[in-house]
């Protein structure tokens, strides 16, 4: 954690970390970080609040076979909150993307059941999504009015323009990474 080591601690009401920590595999949950002890540490040491981000490796075809197995979901959800207890994180973000449009009610069930689930742990839920866009995978997937409710935080993706090799501008898009 060397470029760490100068590290503020912030001076607000309550600063928050949300490294990519948690990845969505067929077989549950996997820590992204091998570092992530040290990781965390540092950070509650300067005040911050963990909260780990959770990503599906933007995999439609891997989000799909989650996202039907009701069983593997409950999994998950049990091994985020046994993290969460392990290392006292304050919430999670959810960073799921490049989801099937079929898979649109499927996604905001599984994040409502993740959303529950923190929610009893006292723990905050935000979730990354792009702004609307006509993308069926990439925002028509995500069901703004009903996550609403669910989350305490909706995080509106912005990223750079593109531009092609001869310098012309082109439309903003999400782009996974």
């Amino acid at each position: 954690m060397k470029e760490d080591a100068d590290l503020p601690s912030l001076q607000t009401h309550q600063p928050i970390m949300s490294p990519t920590a948690f990845r969505l595999t067929k077989n549950g949950i996997e820590l992204r970080n091998p570092d992530f002890d040290m990781l965390a540490e540092t950070y509650a040491a300067k005040g911050y609040a963990m909260w780990p981000l959770i990503d599906n490796n933007f995999d439609p075809k891997l989000t799909h076979e989650i996202l039907s197995d009701s069983r593997l979901q409950d999994t998950m959800v049990r091994q985020l909150m046994g993290y969460a207890i392990l290392y006292d994180f304050k919430g999670y973000n959810i960073d799921f993307e490049n989801v099937n449009y079929s898979d649109k009610d499927k996604l905001t069930a599984f994040v409502r059941k993740i959303s529950d689930a923190a929610h009893a742990y006292g723990l905050k839920v935000s979730m990354d999504v792009t702004p609307p866009s006509d993308s069926p995978n990439w925002s028509m997937v995500y069901d703004r009015a009903a996550l609403a409710p669910h989350l305490d935080y909706l995080m509106i993706m912005l990223r750079p323009v593109r531009t092609d090799q001869s310098r012309r501008r082109s439309r903003p898009h999400p782009t996974p990474g």
